[in-house]
């Protein structure tokens, strides 16, 4: 942050220089929690990322804050930017104050049974964001009402023809694509078995520009497979 003229910091959108962090505050979850978690872990498969709920969290009405770990510090514009499109990725309306640029978000706090609190934490790559070159641009996006955009959301189903069309990509982003499309086809909405699963990975990979060596994709697969299968018990 920048100094005041007498030398003490005040956070607010004029002080805040930067941010490496993304949050987004999910407080009308319509459906259940293990539907959101799951349309967050679909959407957000092999990023890092937090999830847990908010102080005013209950299980009648629960509320979610997210937190995805970035690959590059944003300025004002390239983070709303990209809460934008993270939103779009998961397809369910959050709390626009994510998009006020000097807002503070609560550490995970307990107030109930420890045992039972929900934090959920997935280790990956950091999230790409654009490169900051420019000037934060000013924008009056918070107050704009937010609905996702269907053209940006593509179904699961969608997601998973568009792959086995064109495959994983170019080489810098075959493993990210890879790992998001297998988890893809293990998300309870697709349910793949596991032959069936890895057939389409071959079939997706044999398209692809310059395929990822077998033993690679084997590893990759049988990793994730070990650990969906883990989750599922």
């Amino acid at each position: 942050m920048t100094p005041e003229k007498n030398g003490s910091y005040k956070r607010n959108n004029s002080s805040l220089i930067y941010r490496d962090l993304i949050f987004l505050d999910y407080d009308d979850i319509q459906g259940t929690t293990e539907d959101f978690i799951e349309a967050v872990s679909s959407a957000l498969f092999g990023y890092s990322y937090i999830l847990y709920p908010t102080i005013k969290h209950s299980i009648e009405k629960p509320r979610f804050r997210l937190v995805v770990k970035s690959n590059n510090v944003m300025n004002e514009a390239t983070y709303k930017q990209v809460v934008k499109e993270i939103a779009d990725k998961i397809g369910l309306p959050f709390d626009m104050a994510s998009l006020t640029w000097s807002q503070l978000q609560g550490l995970p706090v307990t107030t109930g049974d420890p045992a039972s609190y929900q934090k959920i934490v997935e280790h990956g790559l950091d999230y790409p964001v654009p490169q900051t070159t420019a000037e934060p641009v000013k924008q009056n996006a918070a107050s704009l009402p937010y609905t996702p955009r269907p053209s940006g959301q593509k179904s699961m189903t969608m997601r998973i023809i568009d792959t086995l069309f064109n495959g994983f990509g170019d080489e810098g982003g075959r493993n990210v694509a890879l790992t998001r499309f297998v988890g893809l086809l293990f998300n309870k909405w697709v349910d793949c078995d596991l032959e069936t699963a890895y057939e389409l990975t071959k079939i997706a990979n044999s398209v692809t520009v310059e395929p990822l060596p077998i033993e690679e994709l084997d590893r990759t697969f049988s990793s994730i497979a070990r650990a969906e299968y883990r989750k599922r018990g």
